[in-house]
């Protein structure tokens, strides 16, 4: 199941230096890794071909997998914008539980822990994040969607952590999790800038939150998510600081002016 979209408009970077400029070459590489997103390293780097698609399961048995995780998904994809809460909890139910099946059987296959959290954020959206005090079913969506998102990751990265990188379906499942995942986080960071808040259950601030989404943005763009890449541009701290003034710093150095 792909990422839910955002509300944010995508953006669009800034032309780059162009090769006659007078700033050094160094400069110029970090000042386009801040603002272009398609500067990010490539997640063709991080993606060894020679791996099975997933380690951890047979072959044979992966085929299977996937097949029961469509046809858990493919009603949520193809139903309708306009059901009633009934019709979504009728199919919010049926999915859920032939995922949690699915992980029951199988507890090391990474990507139906991707889904499942995402099935949790299709349903609930932002019912999930606590809004204070009590909340103690939203506090439990979120922990089963967070739980969720951490296990896929780390399932999904276990021969990256072996140094052998990761496979094309593994890089897949890390994308989306880590994306997922920046999302759930920045949910949290815009709950707790609302009116009476202030941390999180964990003892985090907005800004710290904002931090761990756009880090976790940053590596779902490293393994392949434009969304992720531009979310992290979006949220880069040094951006937000300096990026008029870099701008027009660079504007002005292209075109050759002085002050």
């Amino acid at each position: 199941m792909a990422a839910s979209p955002i509300s944010e408009t995508p953006l669009s970077p800034p032309s780059k230096p162009k090769s006659n400029s007078k700033l050094a070459p160094s400069d110029i590489a970090i000042l386009s890794q801040i603002f272009d997103p398609e500067s990010a390293p490539s997640s063709q780097s991080l993606i060894n071909p020679s791996l099975p698609a997933d380690p951890q399961i047979p072959s044979h048995v992966l085929s299977e997998l996937k097949a029961t995780e469509v046809s858990a998904i493919r009603p949520i994809e193809s139903s309708s914008s306009s059901l009633s809460e009934d019709q979504k909890d009728e199919l919010f139910e049926t999915s859920y539980g032939i995922l949690s099946e699915l992980i029951e059987r199988h507890p090391s296959y990474a990507s139906a822990y991707n889904n499942r959290a995402q099935l949790v954020r299709w349903r609930f959206g932002e019912g999930i994040f606590v809004p204070g005090e009590g909340g103690n079913e939203e506090r439990e969506r979120l922990g089963t969607v967070m739980q969720d998102l951490e296990r896929a990751i780390a399932l999904a990265s276990t021969s990256r952590e072996r140094g052998e990188g990761v496979s094309q379906e593994q890089a897949r499942v890390l994308s989306q999790a880590y994306v997922q995942r920046g999302l759930v986080y920045l949910g949290l960071a815009k709950r707790l800038k609302g009116p009476g808040e202030g941390r999180s259950s964990e003892g985090m601030d907005a800004e710290r939150l904002e931090e761990k989404a756009g880090r976790d943005f940053g590596i779902g763009g490293k393994y392949g998510s434009l969304v992720g890449r531009q979310m992290s541009v979006h949220l880069n701290p040094y951006a937000k600081m300096c990026g008029g003034i870099v701008r027009e710093a660079l504007r002005k150095e292209m075109l050759g002016l002085d002050e």
